[in-house]
C-alpha cells in the first residue's frame, strides 16, 4: 500500500514504527493483507464485499489442495490466472465426473462441468477476518469509529467537503489541507483544560482567514514586518 509505505518512511524519521494499522473496507485488499504481513504491521482492514470464501456445497482440503464436492468428486487446482486484474485460483471438476452426477443440474446448469474461482490470497483473507472478529479487532473497529469517522462526518457535513470545487489533484490536495487546518483551528478552539466548556463555533470562512494569516505570519514574517511603522 502506497499510503502505508509513505507513512511508514515519514514516522521513522521520527524513531516511530508502524505496528498497528486500521482502515476501513475501502483498503480491503488481498495485496494490502499481505503487505502488512511482510512489513510485520498488525492490520485491523474489514475484508471486500466481493470476496467470498465459501461455497454451499463445497469443502476445501488443504492437503490435497482440492475441492470436494457434495457427491465427493474433486475439483483440481488448474493453477493462478489474472481476472479483472486480480490473481486468481481455478479449480475445475472433469467432466465425466461432472456428466454422471446426480446433481449435475442443480449445481452446473447447462456447463459440461463445474468451476470454482478463488483469490490467490485467500489465506491472507481468511487471517484478516480471524483478527476483525477477534476481542481485540472489534475494540480497534470501535476505536477508529471513536476517533476517526467522526472527523469526515464533520469535514463532509459541516465544512464543506462533499464536492471539490477545484480542477486538478493538486488543488483538491490543498483544499484538503486547509480544510484539515480549519478544522484542527476549531478544536484548538475548546479550552484544553476545561474541556466540558463549550464556545460558539466560527463559520468555515473566518477560520480559513484565521488560518492564512497565521500561514503567512510563519511562513513569510519578513514583509509583514516591514509593513509596520517605525
Amino acid at each position: 500500500m502506497e499510503i502505508a509505505e509513505k507513512l511508514s518512511a515519514k514516522l521513522k524519521q521520527y524513531d516511530l514504527p508502524i505496528k498497528i494499522l486500521l482502515a476501513d473496507r475501502g483498503f480491503g485488499s488481498g495485496e494490502n493483507y499481505a503487505y502488512l504481513e511482510a512489513a510485520n504491521i498488525e492490520g485491523f482492514i474489514s475484508l471486500p464485499g466481493s470476496y467470498h470464501p465459501l461455497r454451499e456445497g463445497f469443502n476445501y482440503d488443504p492437503e490435497r489442495d482440492v475441492y470436494v464436492c457434495r457427491n465427493g468428486k474433486f475439483l483440481y487446482n488448474h493453477g493462478i490466472r489474472m481476472e479483472k486484474g486480480f490473481a486468481t485460483h481455478y479449480y475445475h471438476a472433469r467432466v465425466k465426473d461432472c456428466s454422471i452426477c446426480p446433481f449435475k443440474k442443480a449445481c452446473c446448469g447447462n456447463k459440461r462441468r463445474q468451476s470454482l474461482t478463488f483469490s490467490a490470497y485467500r489465506h491472507y483473507h481468511q487471517r484478516m477476518k480471524e483478527r476483525i472478529e477477534s476481542k481485540e479487532g472489534k475494540s480497534m473497529k470501535r476505536r477508529r469509529m471513536a476517533t476517526v469517522e467522526p472527523v469526515f462526518g464533520s469535514l463532509l457535513n459541516y465544512y464543506g467537503m462533499k464536492r471539490a470545487n477545484t480542477k486538478g489533484k493538486q488543488a483538491a490536495h490543498k483544499m484538503m489541507l486547509m480544510t484539515a487546518c480549519a478544522y484542527n483551528l476549531q478544536k484548538l478552539l475548546t479550552p484544553i483544560h476545561q474541556p466540558k466548556n463549550k464556545i460558539q463555533s466560527l463559520p468555515i470562512q473566518q477560520l480559513l482567514v484565521l488560518y492564512f494569516i497565521f500561514f503567512c505570519l510563519v511562513q513569510h514574517p519578513r514583509p509583514f514586518a516591514e509593513t509596520q511603522p517605525k
